[in-house]
């Protein structure tokens, strides 16, 4: 678009122009300016932006003599890599029966040319998009197989979250089985602030035009935070409490804007996909409520601000304490299953011992139940840190303790010293058939329990409900002492 004094607001071009039109359209201009004119010669573009070239995987540029171009149809629908060569040229077409194709003349093959053409896989249009979307226009762009590769795993892993979501909420239905926000639990309420946030930086990578950031953002969101983190925490509540549990429907809560977040921040990007979720959305809508209006598509509604009650950077914040602390529990139970001391992390106790009045005891402390569910143990216990004698292996009566690490300020936890050790569970606990959850006999329904000994113990999912987990048909763990 042309500006008033003559310019153009943009020149687009490649790195290549930067000696060429760029250049000597400005020296153009500058030779062109009328020496009595009261200002100073200026440039005949208001910005210049330069692009890279897209090059094959070695970073050669791609050109026909190579062999080494592919066609956004080539990759889209699986076709050849290279075409059939053209016939030689001045060959008599009538020289031979089958038009002259019979007997063509040997011609040099170019240096790079396979002697015959590998079929791509068929990516789709979704993961060329997505190609797009992570390459950074400014430098030359990678393609070839590696690279496709690794852009249709990033695909995959956002359409399995985003399938995980659906496929748990074919049940839930917003107007009727949503809980007010003060309803849900510590852990739902930080995974809604992880929406939150993300939505806010999704928002500000679209006002930069910053593609790049938006898919890194996104695949975090979907992979680290929802999957690696609240899916594991939540899935029991999913899937074995009772359907119209208020803890399940706050787990739905979650999920259903979870869901709607990520599919409007990803839509201009992978459009296939996201317009997949929204029809099987309105066939699971449709079976479950006749006659109600259908929800807008996503290509259809318009971005907006999340709820403020969604958002508490202080409970972010010791959240994540909590997932630094899980993080070295978890190290220690997978070591102690490799050793062959437990079968399973999900059978220990984890006691976790910091500075009292310190930011991560209080954290530890404020998760409550919830830090079960996000450590995946039976049971939990925090405590003081107080002494030097914490940080050395407690006494046999106090349990038996298969692993225990120290980690110092600076470290996962942040600045101040955790301790953790990890138990094994005593005669008491036994294992329910249906949830496979190791509970306490003394607190087999309810998400949380705490003893007199300070250990917070998980319950069933089901809370007792009639026809789920039993107490009569619970196994006893059976245990050995670690040599």
């Amino acid at each position: 678009r042309a500006t008033g004094d003559g310019g153009a607001d943009m020149y687009l071009e490649g790195s290549d122009q930067h000696r060429g039109w760029f250049q000597s359209s400005l020296l153009t201009k500058v030779a062109t300016h009328e020496g009595n004119s009261a200002q100073a010669p200026g440039a005949p573009y208001a910005c210049l932006v330069t692009h890279g070239f897209v090059v094959d995987e070695t970073g050669a540029k791609m050109s026909k003599s190579r062999g080494n171009v592919i066609s956004p149809s080539q990759l889209i629908d699986g076709a050849a890599s290279a075409p059939e060569p053209p016939p030689t040229v001045g060959a008599d077409p009538s020289s031979s029966a089958d038009g002259g194709l019979g007997k063509r003349e040997k011609r040099p093959k170019a240096k790079g040319v396979e002697a015959k053409s590998s079929p791509h896989r068929a990516y789709g249009a979704d993961v060329l998009r997505l190609w797009v979307a992570m390459s950074d226009w400014r430098t030359d762009i990678a393609i070839g197989p590696t690279v496709l590769e690794k852009t249709a795993e990033v695909h995959r892993k956002l359409r399995n979250s985003c399938r995980f979501m659906l496929g748990n909420l074919h049940d839930y239905n917003a107007s009727t089985d949503a809980p007010p926000i003060s309803a849900l639990r510590s852990i739902d309420r930080q995974a809604l602030a992880a929406v939150a946030a993300f939505s806010d930086r999704a928002h500000a990578h679209y006002e930069r035009l910053d593609t790049t950031r938006l898919v890194a953002d996104s695949l975090h969101l979907a992979s680290v935070e929802l999957s690696a983190g609240y899916f594991d925490s939540v899935r029991d509540r999913l899937y074995c409490a009772p359907a119209d549990s208020p803890s399940r429907r706050a787990a739905q809560y979650v999920l259903a804007h979870a869901l709607d977040t990520l599919s409007l921040a990803i839509a201009p990007v992978l459009p296939f996909l996201v317009e997949e979720l929204h029809m099987h959305r309105l066939a699971a809508s449709a079976a479950a409520n006749p006659g109600a209006p259908a929800s807008p598509g996503p290509f259809e509604r318009v971005w907006s601000d999340p709820p403020a009650e969604w958002r508490d950077e202080a409970l972010s914040g010791r959240w994540r304490l909590v997932c630094a602390a899980r993080d070295e529990a978890a190290r220690l139970a997978h070591e102690a299953v490799l050793a062959k001391r437990l079968p399973s992390a999900g059978e220990v106790r984890v006691e976790m011992l910091a500075t009292p009045g310190g930011p991560l005891h209080a954290a530890l402390v404020s998760a409550g139940s919830d830090l079960n569910d996000v450590l995946l143990c039976c049971a939990s216990r925090v405590g003081p840190l107080s002494a030097e004698a914490d940080l050395r292996t407690p006494p046999p009566a106090a349990g038996l303790v298969l692993a225990q690490a120290v980690v110092g300020p600076g470290g996962g936890a942040g600045e101040e010293t955790l301790c953790v050790r990890i138990y094994a569970p005593d005669d008491s606990i036994r294992k329910c058939p249906r949830c496979w959850r190791h509970v306490h006999e003394r607190a087999l329904s309810g998400e949380g329990v705490t003893l007199e000994d300070g250990w917070t113990y998980r319950g069933c999912p089901s809370s007792g409900a009639a026809g789920m987990c039993s107490a009569s048909e619970m196994e006893q763990w059976p245990h050995s002492p670690a040599s």
